[in-house]
């Protein structure tokens, strides 16, 4: 595949996304980035445990909602989704073809110009 491909999938549980983008990945011969895979690549990229990271995948930011009293911090699950985020745009600056399955792939990958 001479140009770069990467395909989104948002979806919701059981909607089928998931079974969708596989099918579409095996069907173009491309990488498919699931929970799995991307929890896996997140935890190797960041050095974060990949227990640690696959517990906070895609949880909603702890009290007090986006930060810590007392302190600047984030929240582990905010910390744990930016490296997530952080990963995928590693997926995309790779130039490999492939489809990213929820994650907000949309949104991370939305401001790559198109040729």
């Amino acid at each position: 595949m001479d140009k770069q491909i990467i395909i989104t999938v948002g979806r919701e549980s059981g909607s089928g996304g998931h079974a969708i983008a596989k099918k579409v990945a095996e069907l173009m011969g491309i990488s498919c980035y699931d929970k799995k895979k991307l929890v896996e690549g997140t935890a190797e990229f960041s050095g974060l445990n990949k227990n640690y990271v696959r517990k906070l995948d895609e949880k909603p930011a702890g009290f007090p909602f986006s930060g810590r009293i007392g302190a600047f911090e984030e929240s582990p699950e905010s910390n744990v989704a930016k490296k997530t985020f952080d990963y995928i745009r590693n997926i995309a600056d790779s130039g490999e073809s492939c489809v990213i399955v929820g994650r907000c792939a949309d949104s991370v990958l939305g401001k790559i110009p198109m040729s």
